[in-house]
């Protein structure tokens, strides 16, 4: 599977793939905290997105702090 491909099925899957693409992956010096804002109502989505992106890591070096700091909330998106 290519790169383009796999970037296009996520954005696809996530109903993103008409938005603006972004220099940086995420917010520079943005701090998530588990009190922020409201929990999302349907886990799966969210997990199987991350789950998605961790693969990706392996060849997207640049990714993986953001990648990271979204696997932390897991469990309370």
């Amino acid at each position: 599977m290519s790169h383009r491909k796999y970037a296009l099925d996520i954005l696809q899957g996530t109903r993103l793939l008409g938005v603006k693409p972004e220099k940086f992956p995420m917010e520079q010096n943005l701090k998530l905290r588990d009190e922020d804002d409201e929990i999302l109502h349907d886990l799966s989505k969210y997990r199987r997105l991350v789950e998605r992106l961790i693969y990706w890591t392996v060849t997207r070096p640049d990714i993986v702090y953001s990648v990271r700091s979204l696997s932390q909330f897991m469990n309370t998106p």
